[in-house]
């Protein structure tokens, strides 16, 4: 499911969100505008895409991985922020655009990366860790958090509150901070094992030399 919700997503709401940077950009306006502009019916068919992929994912994960919380809390508050922006609010859909397309941008080569290591192809994971774990760490390390800042002091600020409640932008940005925290905190344990790692063999490689 990953292997089509990912890349699909990544291009629906990038040919979608270009074109509005664009047009905010020759208008001289500030993009942030759009967070608040009622749902249109592309955004509602992409939020729906995503809502019905996440429950699909939720019940796999519920059914024959239970004990994978984290994934499963992450599930459940994603697909509640998507069912309150198209069904509640119908305001807001290009804040999940933006998120969605920077997310799913790295599920490609994470879900290549995954595979690689299930399949026990430690020359191929190996090649994939140096391209995935820099560029996850740029996505999910560096433009998350930034996107999620400019997020934060639009929806705190009050300015989408007649359309948006404010206990809901909080809830929503709740919910992407928890995330973006998530995906930090996830990497970073990987860089860590990398690094452990590379440290063992080095130590091994050294003593493999003073042996000789």
């Amino acid at each position: 499911m990953s292997l089509l919700h990912g890349p699909l997503a990544t291009l629906l709401t990038t040919w979608h969100a270009a074109p509005i940077f664009r047009e905010k950009y020759l208008q001289g306006n500030p993009w942030q505008e759009s967070l608040r502009a009622p749902n249109t019916p592309f955004q509602d068919a992409v939020v729906e895409f995503s809502i019905a992929y996440f429950i699909a994912d939720l019940l796999h994960y519920v059914l024959f991985v239970p004990d994978e919380s984290l994934f499963i809390l992450h599930h459940v508050a994603s697909a509640t922020y998507m069912l309150s922006c198209r069904y509640y609010t119908k305001h807001g859909a290009f804040s999940i655009m933006l998120l969605l397309g920077l997310a799913e941008s790295t599920s490609l080569i994470q879900n290549a990366w995954s595979i690689s290591s299930l399949a026990q192809a430690p020359y191929l994971h190996s090649i994939l860790n140096t391209i995935f774990l820099p560029f996850f760490t740029l996505v999910r390390g560096f433009l998350g958090p930034v996107l999620t800042w400019h997020l934060c002091v639009y929806y705190f600020s009050g300015h989408a509150a007649s359309v948006i409640p404010m206990w809901l932008s909080f809830y929503w940005m709740f919910v992407v901070v928890v995330a973006i925290t998530g995906s930090i905190y996830w990497v970073f344990g990987l860089w860590s094992k990398q690094i452990a790692a590379h440290r063992a063999q080095a130590r091994a490689d050294a003593k493999a030399k003073r042996l000789n």
